[in-house]
């Protein structure tokens, strides 16, 4: 029978930092949501992204953290002044949690940027080549899904050249997507196929008419799926006129 060594678990500093930024992303939706709460029912509803966080980082955000936005979520008042005063509450708390994990570090957050600034980047090449009617097409929606990573950045992911391209491009893109949720992406009815390749050392490969993006993923993510294509099974060729909507899956281990 092995006995109790007394050692504390190892703790995943990439993982507190993923931890940290999906609180971060949490703590702004909140700031903008709290003047908007009418019913207990409302804070319930939006305090479970919360929970999510809580739950998918159990050994990165310290005990003792936990139980306090735990109790920071629980309302004692239900009038709109009561949680008002609640969701200041949370704010602080969750802003005495982030204080005890670390910034910066690793990028799984960007995958969906790195997409995007793909995309982005082979557009404004069609459209130096004289395919920038493609600008003023239709949209069409791709839905992307986070399950199981922290939250992924998409906006503050772009390089800053590229922030101000996308919207003249017609592209659409939420600032963040937290674990567990889903949000909507608009991009221009290209009239040409896009192939997305893995490479051996954990990129994808994304060209058009022979140029071509390199996205390199962070080590926890085990898989992108498109219309339900894992893309790092094979190569996928996607038209994105071919659909009026498309959904992207991005899954961590």
């Amino acid at each position: 029978m092995l006995g109790n060594t007394g050692e504390e678990p190892r703790v995943d500093r990439r993982r507190q930092r993923e931890a940290r930024r999906s609180l971060l992303g949490f703590l702004r939706r909140l700031r903008v949501a709290c003047e908007t709460f009418e019913t207990a029912d409302d804070w319930v509803e939006f305090v479970t992204g919360l929970n999510d966080i809580l739950n998918l980082y159990q050994l990165e955000i310290p005990e003792s953290s936990r139980q306090n936005l735990e109790a920071a979520m629980q309302l004692t008042d239900a009038s709109r002044e009561g949680i008002a005063q609640a969701c200041q509450g949370l704010q602080l708390e969750i802003e005495k949690a982030m204080e005890l994990l670390p910034k910066g570090g690793g990028c799984c957050g960007c995958l969906p940027a790195a997409l995007i600034a793909g995309f982005a980047a082979l557009v404004v090449i069609l459209g130096v080549l004289g395919a920038g009617y493609i600008m003023f097409t239709n949209p069409v929606e791709v839905r992307v899904a986070n399950q199981g990573c922290g939250t992924l950045l998409v906006r503050e992911g772009l390089p800053p050249v590229l922030v101000p391209v996308v919207g003249l491009l017609g592209v659409k893109l939420p600032n963040e997507i937290p674990p567990g949720a889903e949000e909507l992406i608009e991009v221009p009815s290209v009239p040409v196929t896009f192939q997305i390749s893995p490479s051996s050392d954990r990129s994808l490969i994304l060209s058009v008419l022979g140029y071509s993006q390199t996205i390199d993923l962070s080590g926890n993510v085990s898989g992108v799926t498109v219309n339900g294509i894992n893309l790092l099974d094979g190569t996928y060729n996607v038209n994105v006129r071919d659909r009026e909507q498309h959904s992207v899956v991005i899954s961590c281990n």
